[in-house]
């Protein structure tokens, strides 16, 4: 028998996405930037749609509360699907005085990373 998948009938996965914002450092702090990561749920049907969906939300967020999203999203597939979406689950502010690129690749994008890219 040969099964034909619509995809509409494709069910979603929920995925947590990471992401980094850049924020002005409190003015009577000896830091110039603060930096927060964020991990949100979403349910997606692939890791190619749960970053889109993260870029989406990130601008918003970003607008809402006076920060950068920053280039950098990480998606990992969960396995318990009974989350809902759309959810922060995680968010960590660190102060520095590191521009953003130089913070991505002193903090997160250090190249001894175990993961893909959503490119490959």
């Amino acid at each position: 028998m040969i099964s034909t998948v619509i995809e509409s009938e494709i069910q979603p996965h929920l995925f947590s996405v990471q992401s980094i914002y850049q924020c002005d450092g409190p003015e009577f702090d000896q830091f110039r930037y603060a930096y927060e990561e964020r991990i949100v749920l979403f349910r997606a049907s692939s890791f190619e749609d749960a970053i889109a969906q993260a870029e989406h939300e990130a601008e918003g967020y970003g607008k809402r509360n006076a920060t950068k999203p920053l280039d950098y999203f990480m998606a990992y597939q969960l396995d318990d699907e009974d989350l809902p979406g759309g959810i922060e689950v995680f968010s960590l502010i660190r102060d520095s005085n590191l521009e953003d690129r130089e913070y991505l690749e002193r903090h997160y994008d250090t190249g001894n990373e175990r993961a893909r890219s959503h490119d490959e």
